[in-house]
């Protein structure tokens, strides 16, 4: 009698792991662990602002994983010199010039370079570097760009 109890009981947990496999994630729900997706056309998941070099821009981002993208046309060809900064103690940034990570950090400011080239626009990336924290956040900052 025992082996039918233990049996009987197999067979209901396999068939409520089965009840429920629809409701599995997917590979693409899942979010991965490479570098924030900068949009595009076929990934408008983010707003994208448009900035002028040289602006003071201020932000805030509050909720954990949440980014804002920025684009900006190069008026000459150089260097772009981006300035994030913030008070530490709110919490951590990162900051992304193109596809390049430029840091994370505790310490402000964060100053990130990028060679970019007259009349091509360029994206920078500011986003919350403790993206698993289940914490509240507001977290206000500074970004300044300059092209040397």
């Amino acid at each position: 009698m025992k082996h039918y109890a233990a049996l009987l009981g197999f067979l209901i947990l396999g068939a409520a792991c089965g009840s429920n496999s629809s409701r599995l994630p997917t590979s693409s729900s899942i979010p991965s662990a490479t570098s924030p997706s900068v949009p595009s056309p076929t990934n408008p998941s983010v707003a994208v602002r448009e900035i002028s070099v040289g602006e003071e821009v201020m932000g805030t981002l509050e909720v954990h994983g949440a980014k804002d993208v920025f684009e900006l046309t190069a008026l000459s060809d150089g260097t772009l010199v981006a300035r994030l900064m913030w008070l530490p103690t709110q919490g951590r940034l990162e900051l992304w010039l193109g596809d390049t990570f430029s840091s994370n950090a505790d310490e402000s400011p964060i100053v990130g370079r990028l060679s970019v080239v007259a009349g091509r626009k360029h994206h920078v990336l500011v986003a919350d570097a403790a993206a698993w924290d289940y914490d509240n956040l507001f977290l206000p900052y500074v970004l300044t760009t300059d092209i040397q």
